[in-house]
């Protein structure tokens, strides 16, 4: 129809319990044929008074399209004055009841095929980004933008969880965080504790919490609602990152609007959390692991170093400014003891070897 005679605007859903036509139709799918609502008998008052509000439904015929026994949608349409329904009429409804309900599943069909191949390959490019990424920030961005394909965010975050000693999340602390205008509400190195926030609740088990309006959502908690307003986001998402049973952090997404977030939708997130908590968790093992490969390297530099040494006052010497450098002290100092005679020495302040001995 014309949108701007349509008597609602298309994507409006109707509740067919506020109207007594659909008892004539929906439980046997046979195609109804109205030629004066006013004076109908099978219908009740209160939908003729609904009807007596639009002048362009004084006669109806509802047809029910079903392909096979699948319901898969509804043809209604309208007289303005009272219409008596010919033979020719009929006939021609219930071939095109059949006819339109095959067509139209089959394009039921083919948008579900289109928009599974787009969530395919949105998922596969967010993955190859997603692997991709070598530092928390790179993550983040990579995430950012897999995201905007779905709603447009405006703001995200990283976050680190800090576990008690059951291995449970007390803590969060940011990693790094993102905002469409470049400044973000909390500095990286903030930690939130969980027990402050009763919404915490909702996701700190493991499950992905997902608010569509925090406004109309009654299980966001007053503090959960100052901390999102703080960051402008009025819905957002909190999925928590766990590799296993290991818990790896959680992932902020914040949008400034109410969202609606439908099965594909969520089932993009759960894809997109476990391979985030893979690779978070595989950038802190490489970090962990170049760390111990750092500190090492320099024990050994070190130990080399002195092993060079002549003397055991080059040593000491060689021992006080390697450490000294290493850790940039303003001052270094070795104290040594003998057992069989009590001994004070210093050797080294500042890299200058000394010794002192009582006898």
């Amino acid at each position: 129809p014309d949108p701007e005679t349509a008597v609602a605007p298309n994507g409006t859903t109707f509740d067919l319990n506020q109207f007594g036509t659909s008892d004539l139709w929906r439980h046997n799918g046979e195609i109804v044929l109205v030629e004066e609502v006013a004076s109908d008998k099978r219908i009740d008052e209160e939908t003729k008074e609904i009807y007596r509000q639009l002048p362009d439904n004084k006669a109806l015929a509802i047809v029910p399209l079903r392909a096979g026994t699948e319901w898969v949608g509804l043809v209604s349409l309208s007289w303005r004055e009272k219409h008596v329904f010919t033979e020719q009429e009929q006939t021609l409804l219930e071939a095109m009841a059949s006819q339109a309900a095959v067509v139209l599943k089959n394009k039921f069909l083919l948008r579900q095929t289109e928009a599974a191949l787009a969530d395919t390959e949105r998922l596969y490019e967010a993955g190859r980004k997603i692997s991709e990424s070598s530092t928390p920030q790179e993550l983040l961005l990579n995430l950012v933008d897999s995201v905007q394909g779905i709603a447009r965010a405006t703001t995200a975050g990283l976050y680190v969880t800090h576990l008690n000693a059951n291995k449970a999340p007390i803590a969060v602390e940011q990693l790094t965080a993102w905002s469409e205008t470049g400044e973000v509400p909390f500095p990286d190195g903030m930690r939130f504790l969980l027990d402050e926030f009763q919404g915490a609740d909702l996701w700190r088990h493991g499950d992905n919490l997902i608010v569509e309006d925090f406004e109309q959502d009654d299980q966001i908690d007053g503090a959960s609602r100052a901390l999102a307003k703080q960051m402008k986001a009025n819905s957002f998402i909190n999925l928590p990152l766990k590799v296993g049973a290991q818990w790896v952090g959680l992932l902020f997404v914040g949008w400034p609007e109410a969202q609606r977030f439908d099965a594909e939708r969520r089932q993009f997130f759960e894809a997109l959390t476990r391979q985030t908590a893979v690779v978070l968790n595989n950038q802190f093992l490489l970090r962990q692991t170049q760390k111990a490969a750092r500190r090492e390297r320099l024990i050994n530099e070190i130990s080399g170093k002195i092993q060079q040494a002549a003397t055991v006052e080059g040593a000491l010497q060689t021992a006080v400014r390697e450490l000294g450098q290493t850790f940039q002290a303003r001052q270094t100092r070795v104290l040594l003891m003998d057992k069989a005679k009590p001994m004070n020495g210093q050797v080294g302040t500042n890299g200058a070897a000394s010794k002192a001995r009582k006898d």
